[in-house]
């Protein structure tokens, strides 16, 4: 979930916009193809341009990547590193059991590309957020992210997990209970934790796990990976679940505690609703989500407080 809000059509225009000629001649030269014979948007992308690109190489064959491009000026502006940190990111994430895009070509800058971009391989599957499979989403999707949060961080350079800045914290409107939201915000903006610190994908939710049928192909989008607490990942995960399936966003706190062994961190529930609080406060009634949300968010505040 993008913490960079910017006006949805144009963010969708965007993402839209086909790669330049240049950036293409980058891309041919970095894989050593010899021509590109298509592109074609994909789909979901909310913070970057993402193009499927069919390459032809001079022995005939054709070779089908991803290119993503950093292409909105606020995601840059409050991140210039962004592609630098993703590629690191994937990189580690090479030592990740569950398949992961490998990285195959890195314009950090945007100098010899129109912005900021990279080149990857394109996974099998298709991000599933029905989550029809219920019990197999979640066991897959916990053990997906148990592995993760195993991997050695060591040399990895990464940057430590910062909370998702809001343009205001007032309670959302739709609510009754306006302290709760005010007494979270305070918890908010105290420091991070520092316990059961590992590698975190930041971003764990339906939209970035891959899946064929009822099997979990791939996870991908690995640019907001950070090094912080393990809880953030499965947090994330319960914030989005609880638009589509509130107690399956309740058995994943379940099984990641039973498979990790750890503690679930109440903080990260926090963390997670109010990184989000721009988003939630828009409503002007509660729905069934927004009240799974502000039950979970008020048993944090009551573990924390």
């Amino acid at each position: 979930m993008d913490p960079a809000i910017i006006e949805a059509p144009r963010a969708a225009w965007l993402a839209r916009q086909p790669p330049p000629a240049a950036t293409l001649a980058w891309l041919v030269a970095e894989l050593e193809a010899s021509a590109v014979a298509d592109v074609r948007p994909m789909q979901g992308a909310s913070t970057a341009a993402m193009h499927q690109v069919t390459l032809t190489h001079r022995s005939g064959h054709h070779r089908v990547v991803v290119l993503r491009r950093y292409v909105r000026p606020e995601i840059l502006n409050q991140s210039p590193d962004v592609a630098a940190v993703e590629a690191r990111a994937m990189q580690l994430a090479e030592r990740v059991p569950v398949p992961t895009p490998t990285l195959l070509a890195l314009d950090a800058t945007g100098d010899r590309t129109d912005v900021p971009a990279l080149a990857m391989t394109l996974l099998d599957g298709r991000p599933v957020w029905e989550t029809r499979w219920g019990s197999k989403w979640v066991s897959q999707a916990v053990d997906a992210m148990i592995a993760l949060h195993d991997v050695d961080i060591a040399g990895g350079e990464l940057p430590p997990l910062t909370t998702y800045a809001q343009k205001r914290y007032d309670p959302p409107r739709w609510t009754t209970q306006p302290a709760l939201w005010e007494r979270a915000v305070e918890l908010f903006h105290r420091p991070v934790p520092t316990a059961d610190i590992g590698f975190v994908h930041r971003d764990f939710n339906p939209g970035n796990v891959l899946w064929i049928r009822d099997r979990l192909t791939g996870v991908v989008d690995w640019q907001w990976a950070c090094v912080g607490p393990r809880s953030i990942d499965p947090a994330h995960c319960r914030l989005n679940l609880f638009h589509y399936n509130p107690q399956m966003a309740d058995d994943v706190r379940a099984v990641w505690e039973q498979r990790s062994g750890l503690t679930f961190d109440p903080w990260a529930d926090l963390a997670s609703i109010i990184g989000t609080l721009d988003n939630i406060r828009g409503r002007r009634e509660p729905n069934t989500a927004m009240r799974s949300i502000e039950a979970a968010l008020r048993n944090a505040v009551n573990a924390l407080s």
